[in-house]
Order: structure tokens, then sequence, then C-alpha cells
């Protein structure tokens, strides 16, 4: 290990999905090094088990656990958050409901807000915490804006090398298509304590068939875009939490269909000539990234469809419309309805902080430098010998719960059945969610330099195998 011994104050990462999170967190780490912090970035399980007692700042994805606030602050460290899923949510009181814990956000230093939207919903909800809360944007947009979007153009062109033509096909049916099975979700919710009441559990019940019919949907239209489109690739690409295997089964006897997840999502979207999802954060990215992108809408709910990635995108009803619509995409991809683009940007305007102007990241720090902070020297010792731990469920009982939910989910039907099953192991869903932290991390700030002309004083390295380090150079 090779960053400095010398005092500094310390900022640490837990990340759950390696590639919604990575990179924006590694931005943003840079930021910090530039102005003299330290930074630690590791999957979340590393990270919540084998944090060392000093004094520091732990930056949290949510704001959903009031015991996890108060084992940090035991240790000595500040806390901090955001909400890595503030941005899309069905409503106000859902997203309050399971997404906000009272006693854990005023606990928090800082909160870090995506938008004037999201700081309504909360504080319809909460009150008396106005003074923590802060419109910043989150740093993973960042790497959106025209200049810095660049970064990706390496893995971009690979993959336009590889595939060719494409159209990018996202997906979030984690709720009705997890890696566990069917009632997976349900049964989450059912023990974190959002399902307490008749009319919570009804209200669920009835999300998860409205998203199985539209998951229905979605794997019956890939034969019509199959056929229509013989001369691009259509690549599904599933949420991490997903079942793969459905998706892989659905792609059998469609020659030019596939299931394919690798790496962050934003080269994929850079490369595709037209994106079509429904409640996506891609959907999102897509168009602040200038792509033509299209929810396909066979089924609709105001009550259970998101309304932002959808409002951001152009609407297909059926598979004519949306066979229209990519046709369109991919042979006149110049043309833009200029008015249609305006009324877009001005519903994103109230729900995405700093999509100009000085970048997420540099108003996160602005605030986090004003935290009373010690500096201190971190022992590379610390973390060598850290120990694997990742959130799973633990117990005979609750593993023998998740058997027999997959047996059964095979017994009714509710997941398709493939020629090869990996093993359904919490190691191995962690490992699709979290597949690998970069290998090359000296090229990624080397990137970064050159597209911003910033970060001459960062470096970084690898703490082990498990976390990544950015901090300030030696003079």
């Amino acid at each position: 290990m090779h960053f400095s011994e010398k005092k500094l104050k310390w900022l640490v990462f837990p990340v759950e999905n390696f590639v919604r999170e990575y990179y924006g967190k590694f931005l943003l780490s840079a930021v910090a090094a530039e102005r003299g912090w330290g930074a630690i970035m590791a999957y979340k399980g590393y990270i919540r088990h084998n944090l060392p007692a000093i004094n520091g700042v732990v930056v949290e994805m949510n704001m959903t656990n009031s015991e996890r606030v108060d084992r940090y602050l035991s240790l000595g460290w500040r806390v901090c958050a955001w909400d890595e899923e503030g941005l899309i949510y069905n409503n106000g009181d859902v997203y309050a409901h399971r997404r906000l814990d009272d006693e854990a956000l005023r606990k928090l230093d800082l909160v870090f807000l995506w938008g004037e939207n999201q700081r309504k919903d909360v504080l319809n909800n909460i009150q008396g915490i106005e003074n923590k809360l802060f419109l910043t944007g989150n740093p993973r947009f960042d790497l959106l804006r025209p200049g810095l979007r660049e970064f990706y153009a390496p893995a971009a062109g690979m993959l336009k090398n590889k595939h060719g033509r494409y159209i990018l096909v996202n997906t979030t049916f984690g709720d009705v298509n997890h890696y566990f099975g069917r009632d997976y979700n349900l049964k989450i919710l059912r023990e974190a304590g959002k399902l307490t009441t008749e009319a919570q559990e009804s209200d669920q019940i009835a999300r998860e068939n409205y998203k199985e019919r539209l998951f229905r949907a979605f794997i019956e239209m890939l034969p019509a875009l199959s056929a229509h489109f013989p001369e691009h690739k259509i690549i599904i690409r599933p949420h991490p939490a997903e079942d793969f295997d459905t998706w892989r089964s659905a792609t059998q006897g469609l020659p030019n269909v596939s299931m394919i997840h690798e790496g962050d999502p934003i080269p994929w979207l850079l490369g595709a000539e037209a994106v079509i999802h429904n409640s996506c954060t891609t959907g999102v990215q897509a168009y602040l990234l200038g792509r033509p992108v299209i929810a396909y809408r066979p089924v609709q709910s105001d009550r259970y469809d998101m309304y932002l990635p959808n409002a951001l995108s152009y609407q297909a009803q059926d598979i004519d419309q949306l066979v229209t619509l990519v046709r369109e995409c991919t042979s006149n991809p110049g043309s833009i309805n200029q008015e249609l683009e305006q009324k877009k940007r001005s519903v994103t305007r109230k729900y995405i902080e700093s999509m100009e102007g000085a970048w997420a990241s540099d108003r996160i720090m602005d605030e986090l430098d004003k935290l009373n902070v010690n500096p201190q020297a971190l022992d590379p010792a610390a973390f060598s010998a850290i120990e694997k731990k990742n959130d799973q469920p633990s117990g005979k009982k609750e593993l023998l719960a998740n058997f027999i939910m997959r047996f059964k989910n095979r017994l009714t039907g509710n997941t398709p059945k493939v020629s090869r099953l990996p093993e359904k192991s919490w190691d191995n869903y962690t490992s699709q969610r979290f597949p690998t932290l970069s290998n090359d991390i000296e090229s990624d700030l080397k990137r970064l330099q050159n597209l911003t002309g910033r970060f001459s004083n960062v470096s970084v390295s690898h703490v082990g195998n498990e976390l990544v380090c950015v901090y300030p150079s030696e003079n």
C-alpha cells in the first residue's frame, strides 16, 4: 500500500451496486483528495463490518437504518448520507414509508439531496431537519455532463466495435424477477417492517401483479424487435438484482437477441442506437446523455409507474408504436423535437440539481469541508486482513426459507426454466451486484485528469483486494 501515512481527514463510501455507484464515488473521492482528504471505497458489507475506530466521515447510501448510524457514531465517525434511490419513486408517501427513517435522519450531520422534488417529499414527512438538507445532486450524474461523459468513451467504443449496431433494453423487474425468486422482495419488505397493515400488504401485492404484467410484456416484445431489426443486435441489460436466467431463457430462438450484464451502464447507453425501458433510472441517464430513449408502456398505472424516467422518454403504448419509434431513432438519430426537449429540460430541473454550474461532487465537498473532523493517520493494517462479510441472511432458518421459496417458484412456474442454473447463493448474488473493483484505477484517474485538467495532486491504490483508496499525492 502506498498512500501517505500522514494525518488526513478520511471519507468512507460503502458501495452496494458497483455499476450504479462506483465511478460517481470515485469522482467525489478525487475531489476530496484534491482538497486534502483521503477516501476509501468498498462493498458495503466490508465497510459496515470492518470500520476502524477513528474520527472520519461515513457517507451512507441511504437513510433507513438508525442502528447502523449508532454503530458508526460509537466508533467515532461523523455520519452523512444521500439516498441512491431518492431520485425515482412512485410518490412522496411511499418514498417516506420505505426510504426515510426519522430517527436515523436526525442523527446525521448532513443529507445530500438529488433535487427540489426529493427535498419537498422529505420535509412533508419529517420536520425540523431543514438545516441539514442540501440540494447538491449526485456525483454519478456529474459524469453525464458533456465534458465528463468522455470518461466513458473508450469503453463505449469497444462495445460498438464488439457488438456493431445495437438496441439496448434496460429492465428493472427485481420485485417480480428477483435472483432469489418471485416472492423474495415481498418477504424482505415484511421482515423490514414496511408492510405492517393489511392496506400496505394489499398495495404491494397489487404493485407486484402490475409489474408482473409489464415484465411479461417486455418478454413478449423481444420476438418483434428481433424480426423488425435483423441488422441490429438486441441487448437486454437487466437490473443487477434480477434473475438473469429468466432473460437468457427469453432469448432462446432469437438469433440477434442476447442478455448481457457487463460493466457500467453508461458506455452501453452511449453506444446504443436506441434505448428501451420502463420506469428505469437509465431512462433519465440516457436522456441526459442525449441518447434516443423510449419508454415502452403497454400497460400503465398512475400509482405504480415512475414518472420522471418515462416523462423524459418518447412513449410507445404497443408493439407497433415501439417499432415505429425505434426505426425513427435508428434511421434518423439527429431528428429532435426541440419544443419537446425544452419541456423535458424544465421537468428535469425540478428533480435534479447541478445539471449545470458547480459539480455535485464539489457542492458536497463544500459542505463536508465545514465539518469538524480531526486529521488522523489511517493504519494500513486496519484493512489488511479484512473479513469478507456481505450483509447476507444468516442462520439455517433463513437459508431453508430461501431454498423452499426457489423450489416453490419452480413448481408454480414463476421462474422460467433454463438449461443450466448456477447455484443461488448469497455470495453469487453479491458478486452479481458488485462483481469487482476496477483493476485499472490508475487509468481511471488519468482519464479524469486529462478530461478536467484537475487532480494532478491525487493518487490511487488498492487496499488488499477489496478496497480502493484515493488520497493526496506526496509533495
